[in-house]
């Protein structure tokens, strides 16, 4: 079972981030627990979290993963991943016949 912990928005600088989660590990304490595995932000199904939020968050977690929770108002949940979208390099390579 994971654990989360919900992120206080005093030392967060605002961010809209709901959880710091934690994968079962030996060696998690409370006082201090680590970096999380991923962080989680809870969203409205009608008012998704705009493009440049997302962006500036997973800049900000330097390379922690960023979950979505979009809610309905019906109590759906839809849990979607966001990555900093980079497109990996791709070695120039000359092939010959």
């Amino acid at each position: 079972q994971q654990t989360s912990k919900p992120v206080d928005a005093d030392r967060n600088q605002g961010r809209p981030l709901a959880y710091h989660v934690y994968n079962p590990n030996s060696k998690f304490r409370r006082t201090d627990p680590g970096p999380p595995d991923f962080c989680v932000v809870v969203t409205s199904f009608q008012v998704p979290a705009s493009f440049d939020t997302l962006r500036e968050l997973v800049m900000s977690l330097g390379g922690i993963s960023l979950r979505v929770a979009s809610v309905s108002d019906g109590g759906d949940v839809i849990l979607y991943g966001v990555t900093d979208g980079c497109v990996p390099k791709i070695k120039n390579a000359t092939y010959e016949n």
